[in-house]
This record gives structure tokens, sequence and C-alpha cells, in this order.
């Protein structure tokens, strides 16, 4: 689920935006291989969205761009498997999308956007390999969704 907050013109709207989600994981390792777990990563971004109209159509081309933090917390097993808990951290993350929209009206605008974000993950200790370089995370995400514009009569 994503919520957002913008600010500007139709063309160009800056704004904030949260996103949360619970993501299945399946882990390997010795002491768990081919573990089912889930994660949930809270969002949280500054954007900046840029749209212009799609050739002569009545679509629209959108381009996203977002900086912010992504929290991960609640990590556990899925269908029984036990799992150790880890603490909640935190990691920098930058998110880039493109998308097609279609205005409904004067104020609704039916939306398709493809993001991905990519994060650098926090450093992890290893007792065989001693220290392993910072982890890349990237997430991509298809969302489908209706946008309404509030406005002042």
């Amino acid at each position: 689920m994503r919520m957002g907050l913008a600010y500007g013109r139709l063309e160009r709207l800056i704004g904030v935006a949260v996103s949360r989600a619970m993501i299945p994981l399946r882990i390997y390792g010795a002491s768990c291989f081919s573990c089912n777990a889930r994660v949930q990563a809270l969002q949280t971004f500054a954007t900046y969205r840029h749209t212009q109209p799609l050739f002569t159509t009545a679509f629209t081309n959108t381009m996203e761009l977002g900086a912010g933090v992504t929290r991960w917390s609640d990590f556990a097993g899925r269908r029984g498997t036990a799992l150790a808990g880890i603490a909640a951290n935190y990691d920098l993350t930058f998110v880039a999308g493109i998308g097609i929209g279609r205005p409904v009206g004067e104020r609704w605008e039916l939306s398709a956007t493809y993001d991905i974000a990519a994060m650098t993950h926090e450093r992890q200790k290893n007792v065989v390999f001693g220290d392993v370089p910072s982890g890349k995370v990237s997430l991509p995400t298809f969302r489908i969704g209706a946008r309404l514009r509030l406005e002042r009569e």
C-alpha cells in the first residue's frame, strides 16, 4: 500500500510518500536451508513527479523519483518455520519509476507505474569470512491505482 501527498502543477509535483509492504522471503543458510520467512518494509520518501502527454493520445507518460528511508522490521518465519528474530534496521533508499496514466474527468487519473527501489543494506559480520561488503537490495514494484487532485473552488 502506498499513500502520498504532493504539491505543484499537474506536470511537475513535489511531495512525500509512505509505503508499507509485507515481503515474503526464502532463507538459505547452514541453520535453515530453504526456510520461508517474511519481513515488513516501511518506506518514507521525498518525491518528484513529472507528467507529460503521451504523443497525441489522451494518455500521459509519468516519471517519478524519490529519496528516503526504508525500515525493515518484524522478520519472522511463515507456516511454522522457526527463525531467530532481528532488530529493526534502516536503509537509505532511492526510487525511480515510469508509468502511464489516463485522466478521467477534471480531477481523477487512473495510473500504472513500475518502480525500482535501490537500498544499501547495513554491513554484516560473518564468522567464517569476516566483514561482508554492504548488501545492495532492489525492490521492484508494479502499482495500479487512481489519483485524486484536490483544489479550491
